[in-house]
């Protein structure tokens, strides 16, 4: 799907979904009302990663969208946030896997999703649990970078590109601490790096 049906599909799901609310009481234009909302499809399309086909992003917001009614208090329109907030908090699937002490796999249902192009918490994208389903050969580096770059532009989106870079170098941060074993001596020249790159977007 290109941008323009990713956006098209992303708005009329948000719009079916609102229905259930009322617009917040300071927007009282038809026009301000739009833009609020496509606000609200822009910070959830950039959320999503580029591989899901339609059907997966009906699946993955029509669960997105059961945990904000859970979770959102009042009768208006839930804020953007809330909505990319579920999108890295999804429930484990009922086929999830368990390791040989019966006990349920996260690593490897994560991986499953990472590498399906479903929605995962950002904990697996950086650092301990990253590492360990990187060692376990459940899934190359180079796998995770869509879902990365999804998350800083959903960042990005929501709280500006400073913030989104700050967010991103204190993840690389603990990932490579992680990776040398030693808290107080990871590299940063990946670092700086990467937030250049990030700059040039």
């Amino acid at each position: 799907m290109d941008y323009q049906q990713r956006i098209r599909s992303v708005l009329a799901h948000i719009n079916e979904f609102l229905k259930e609310y009322q617009p917040p009481a300071h927007l009282s234009e038809n026009t301000v009302k739009i833009a609020k909302i496509r606000t609200i499809a822009e910070a959830v399309n950039s959320s999503l990663p580029e591989v899901l086909s339609a059907d997966a992003i009906s699946d993955v917001l029509k669960s997105a969208f059961i945990r904000v009614a859970k979770s959102h208090r009042g009768k208006e329109w839930p804020e953007p946030q809330e909505f990319v907030k579920v999108l890295y908090s999804g429930p484990a699937p009922e086929s999830a896997k368990r390791d040989g002490s019966g006990e349920i796999d996260s690593a490897a249902i994560n991986a499953k999703r990472i590498l399906a192009g479903e929605a995962v918490g950002e904990e697996w994208l950086w650092g301990t649990k990253c590492h360990e389903m990187i060692s376990k050969g459940l899934l190359a580096p180079a796998d995770l970078e869509k879902h990365r770059s999804a998350l800083f532009l959903g960042c990005r989106d929501l709280h500006g590109e400073d913030e989104a870079l700050a967010r991103e170098a204190r993840h690389k941060r603990l990932h490579e601490r992680v990776a040398v074993g030693d808290p107080g001596n990871a590299p940063s020249a990946m670092i700086a790096r990467e937030i250049a790159n990030r700059r040039a977007m």
